[in-house]
């Protein structure tokens, strides 16, 4: 077993193949991702733990390639002698250009290694991070970094990300560098859920990844599937205080919407009920709130009387202008799913009455993303308004590209449900 490949079987393991019961653990592992069985005792003969001169079969070798993600022995063997070659022309050449003690090309030197190696060197990284991890470029850096390691499927590496040390500092980087490092872990798990069985406890366990990847990244577009079950697993480990049970009870209730379960949608409602929210909530949860109870309580009509209009008073008169169009996005992507046009025309028309304009307000780009999808919601009630110019005015005016990842499903129905009833007929 020569190092290169005995590293990637190790990285896909999630651990060290260190003593003879490592290869029992292996053969497990092999059997429940490829679907077929190596011996045991072939394993160990493999890694040195058993003794023998027996050659492996071609058939094992082809397993062993499988289960790291290549077609073949053949293949596997080929490109680590093809990696080789490039790695040490690579080397060279930074070395010889760039032998500054601290020079950031360190970074995509590393990265250049890992594509040509197809693998991840945790030890490096974990040495960049000490050196770099201060510094802004970290962050490209580990956007690649978490790429490669997902298609590899590295298990080991993808377990450590959320422990790289300087990296995921608040007192140094802005939260949104967390955000789309956690964006990339998501996107590539989308393509990759055969991994997560085998990092769900990890991520689901860590504060760190807690925060900056499931709440920060919510992915809605896989409530049904990888985020889901990483959700379920997230609850068993996070404290009980309201917000976060109020976080798990909105996204299981809008799962069990796309999944069509009105059984379960009561349920969490009820538990949605149970929380006594107020205006220290984050506005998202207090959106998502408002907008869960309206629906539900869908034979309720508009009323300012009703306690959720004292809610959704507070964040419009009373918090700038991010906050409140912030709340309105996902207020108003419940209503509109669930129909509650009364309600959608008072919110909108009040809120279009106190900020005036809607559109190159915000600076930053979370800003600029909200005001963007909220054109959909403003277009359709100016149209509900009766007034068609303004609404096609404001739908024109709509960036697809400005649509979230973790909802783009979700939004883009709703853009095109809204462009269908714009329609002239």
């Amino acid at each position: 077993m020569i190092p290169e490949i005995r590293t990637k079987i190790e990285a896909r393991l999630g651990k060290p193949i260190l003593y003879s019961k490592d290869c029992e653990v292996l053969a497990k592992s092999i059997e429940k991702v490829c679907g077929e069985r190596i011996g045991i005792t072939t394993i160990k003969r493999l890694f040195g733990f058993a003794s023998g001169t027996t050659q492996p079969r071609l058939y094992t070798l082809n397993l062993l390639a499988q289960y790291i993600g290549y077609k073949n022995w053949e293949t596997l063997v080929s490109e680590i002698e093809d990696s080789k070659n490039l790695s040490v022309v690579l080397d060279y050449k930074i070395r010889f250009d760039d032998a500054g003690e601290d020079n950031i090309n360190l970074l995509n030197h590393q990265v250049s290694i890992s594509l040509a190696t197809q693998s991840v060197d945790i030890n490096e990284v974990v040495k960049l991070c000490n050196r770099f991890g201060r510094q802004k470029q970290i962050f490209p850096f580990l956007i690649d970094i978490i790429a490669i390691a997902v298609r590899q499927k590295n298990i080991q590496f993808l377990r450590k990300i959320y422990k790289l040390p300087n990296v995921f500092d608040e007192q140094v980087h802005d939260h949104f560098d967390f955000y789309y490092v956690g964006q990339t872990l998501g996107l590539m798990l989308r393509l990759n859920p055969d991994i997560i069985d085998e990092l769900i406890e990890t991520l689901a366990a860590d504060e760190k990844a807690q925060r900056y990847f499931i709440e920060w990244f919510v992915d809605e577009d896989h409530l049904t599937g990888y985020y889901g079950r990483m959700l379920d697993v997230y609850h068993k480990y996070k404290n009980l205080a309201p917000q976060d049970n109020l976080f798990y009870y909105c996204l299981k209730h809008s799962q069990a919407i796309q999944l069509d379960d009105t059984s379960k949608a009561n349920f969490f409602y009820k538990q949605i009920k149970h929380i006594p929210v107020d205006t220290s909530f984050h506005p998202i949860l207090a959106g998502r709130y408002v907008g869960i109870s309206i629906s539900e309580e869908n034979t309720s009509p508009f009323s300012k009387e009703s306690p959720l209009y004292n809610l959704i008073s507070y964040f419009i008169y009373h918090e700038d202008y991010q906050t409140a169009i912030t709340f309105l996005l996902f207020l108003c992507r419940e209503l509109l799913g669930r129909d509650r046009d009364d309600w959608l025309i008072d919110i909108v028309s009040t809120l279009i009455a106190h900020f005036k304009e809607f559109h190159n307000r915000c600076k930053n780009h979370w800003g600029i993303k909200i005001e963007n999808q909220n054109l959909i919601y403003i277009a359709y009630v100016y149209h509900l308004k009766g007034d068609f110019n303004k609404a096609w005015t404001y739908f024109n005016k709509i960036d697809t590209n400005l649509f979230d990842p973790f909802f783009y499903k979700q939004i883009k129905s709703d853009y095109d449900k809204v462009r269908l009833i714009l329609k002239p007929q």
